[in-house]
């Protein structure tokens, strides 16, 4: 199971990809963790290490969710992807 969930920020991407990783045993990324510079407010990191972990995580783990509004990472992501889950909870749960 190679799941892809993307949505607009707050439709629930991170709550609902923390969950089926936990109910399906499944290694669990959040885009975030790889576009931002660590324990740094508002730093991206170079684009070529943001790929380059996307791509690490993607070929180290068998079973995965990953979850994030990247379109880039999202589309890159998407075609090494079992199932793709896009979350639209409305404008205004958003």
């Amino acid at each position: 199971m190679k799941v892809l969930v993307c949505g607009n920020s707050g439709s629930g991407k991170n709550t609902y990809g923390r969950a089926l990783a936990t109910q399906h045993d499944l290694a669990h990324l959040d885009l975030d963790s790889i576009v931002w510079e660590p324990e740094k407010i508002g730093v991206p990191r170079e684009p070529q290490a943001v790929v380059d972990s996307l791509v690490a995580f993607i070929s180290t783990h068998q079973k995965w969710v990953i979850e994030g509004c990247y379109g880039e990472l999202v589309e890159a992501a998407s075609t090494h992807c079992t199932q793709l889950v896009f979350l639209n909870p409305g404008l205004e749960t958003c």
